[in-house]
């Protein structure tokens, strides 16, 4: 999928909860074109399940590094992970999850 990033939600930093809550209204993550105007298309069915599968993995990896955090347990943080980075773990999390993948390698973190 390609396309351009109009905008992002920076208030899910604060309110992630609204994912959940309000995702179609407060809760929106990003808004992107096709860089002409048009929305992109989105991944559907057994694809699109597919690939959220594995971006949550990928997500997992990436606050795993950036925070020190072992999951292996099966712990639970005492808060969501996304409030305990910094701001420059913030701007990676945006860069590498938030951009378009020409701009973010997708395997630049801790294996």
């Amino acid at each position: 999928m390609r396309g351009t990033v109009l905008a992002v939600n920076t208030h899910l930093r604060e309110h992630p909860e609204w994912i959940h809550e309000d995702p179609y209204g407060r809760g929106w993550l990003v808004k992107m074109d096709d860089g002409e105007g048009r929305p992109v298309e989105a991944r559907e069915g057994k694809s699109a399940l597919n690939w959220l599968g594995s971006e949550i993995h990928r997500f997992e990896r990436h606050l795993e590094w950036q925070l020190g955090m072992a999951t292996a347990d099966g712990g639970e943080p005492f808060m969501p992970p996304v409030r305990i980075l910094e701001d420059a773990q913030w701007q990676g999390l945006v860069e590498s999850f938030l951009t378009p993948a020409t701009t973010a390698p997708r395997d630049t973190w801790g294996s």
